[in-house]
């Protein structure tokens, strides 16, 4: 399974980043392309420890999900919810900026991301994860939401 820390994977990533528009048109879902963009950049911000977001109680079935997600080679499921305060659909969130300075950072944060030697903070939702679970979780947040909007 792929994830953000194979320099390969991560380049497919920013390749498939530089294609999406603005204007793409999404397969599934209520936000725009832009306004995934900034759920990406929200969502790196979380991983951070740098947004903070409400954590719903799942308790041990946060495990489950997570084994689900982010090992099994099923694809993320269309339409799932996210944190109310990453909700773009919703109002919450970054408001989207211009487009090509919120791709940009996007691409900075995963790029940080990427140079971090697996000391990153404790997820609100996912817990403790590994190096190899933490890259596997950003890649298919990412590839989710590129295929989204057709990249």
């Amino acid at each position: 399974m792929s994830d953000v820390f194979d320099p390969s994977a991560a380049r497919g990533l920013k390749d498939r980043l530089g294609r999406l528009r603005p204007d793409a048109v999404g397969g599934w879902g209520r936000m725009t392309a832009h306004q995934a963009v900034v759920h990406l950049v929200d969502s790196f911000r979380v991983g951070f420890g740098e947004r903070e977001v409400t954590v719903p109680p799942l308790g041990p079935l946060r495990y489950l999900i997570r084994f689900v997600a982010f090992t099994l080679p099923f694809p993320l499921p269309k339409g799932a919810k996210t944190a109310r305060e990453l909700d773009q659909a919703r109002g919450g969130g970054t408001p989207p900026g211009d487009f090509a300075e919120d791709v940009a950072e996007l691409e900075r944060l995963l790029d940080r991301y990427i140079a971090t030697d697996g000391d990153l903070p404790v997820h609100p939702v996912w817990g403790r994860m590994s190096r190899g679970m933490a890259g596997r979780y950003a890649w298919r947040h990412m590839d989710h939401h590129l295929r989204q909007f057709g990249v």
